[in-house]
């Protein structure tokens, strides 16, 4: 628990810097922020997918999981669509943090607090489903072209299926290990402080409504899918609890990516990752109760 609350503490701290600076130096280098969401998107996020997935062999007995991360996302895609149509806003500029729950930065070290190794490698069956639906799909529904141009244009897609072929046919050497590692730990400061960064110019007071039913949708409504899917598929054990842990996440850090790259509501993406880990602080000592209560059956 001591190091949830580590990790909570480091990530709303550094989304909390990067606040701060957007609030102070926002008009000096707003002609930069698209560019650093290029680079981002273009080689960090690429570097960050091709080693998780490159680690982990998904070749095994996790097919039920693996189901239960389409069956929540399916979910999710609908309340996004309602919530579209209350704020008669585009799905477009809504769906992505509404749908996409942070499953790996978070989820993965949580699960495995809780659940131990176990815990670690069901965390990332869920987590590989989620950025492989979040790099098609989701670049399909904030692409406005609508065509699969956009596909072969970034480099995040290329990351999935050369790291889902690399874990098939071997592991990564040790040295190479060591070395993503240190390269990860700095990517999400990267974008961890540039959500924060972009959040500074949104207001919150004029789309408090708009960013609270969000929330709710993105935690409470992830919450009840992924309680519903654990009863749909008959999971136990440590698979429901991570099941359950993972669908109860607030946004993604990517969902902000991908929306500022197609320019579809990177300000409303921005506001609803920061608005949804405040809002997870009060929201996890339940969760974690009950996610270890479902996994004790």
């Amino acid at each position: 628990m001591r190091n949830t609350f580590n990790l909570f503490l480091k990530t709303v701290g550094l989304i909390t810097a990067g606040f701060i600076l957007g609030k102070i130096f926002q008009k000096k280098f707003s002609g930069y922020q698209k560019k650093i969401v290029t680079i981002i998107l273009n080689f960090l996020v690429p570097v960050f997918i091709l080693t998780s997935l490159w680690s982990n062999n998904f070749i095994g007995h996790y097919g039920r999981v693996m189901l239960a991360a389409l069956l929540v996302l399916g979910g999710a895609t609908f309340l996004a669509g309602i919530f579209a149509r209350i704020f008669q806003k585009h799905f477009a500029a809504v769906c992505l943090p509404i749908i996409f729950m942070n499953s790996a930065y978070l989820a993965i070290p949580i699960n495995t607090g809780l659940f131990g190794p176990e815990g670690t490698t069901l965390a990332i069956m869920y987590s590989a489903v989620v950025t492989i639906i979040h790099f098609t799909f989701g670049i399909w529904w904030v692409n406005k072209e609508k065509n699969f141009r956009a596909f072969l244009e970034l480099p995040p897609v290329y990351a999935i299926g050369l790291g889902l072929a690399l874990s098939v046919f071997s592991q990564p050497p040790v040295w190479f290990k060591s070395l993503v590692s240190g390269l990860n730990q700095f990517i999400l400061i990267v974008m961890l402080m540039f959500v924060g960064y972009k959040a500074a110019d949104f207001s919150f007071r004029q789309n408090f409504i708009p960013v609270a039913v969000g929330v709710i949708f993105r935690l409470f409504g992830g919450f009840l899918l992924g309680y519903g899917v654990i009863k749909l598929l008959g999971l136990s054990g440590t698979a429901a609890g991570v099941v359950l842990i993972t669908s109860s996440m607030p946004s993604a850090i990517n969902t902000y990516l991908l929306n500022e790259q197609f320019e579809q509501g990177p300000d409303f993406a921005a506001a609803l990752i920061l608005a949804g880990l405040l809002v997870s602080f009060v929201f996890w000592p339940v969760l974690f109760l009950k996610a270890v209560a479902i996994s004790l059956f």
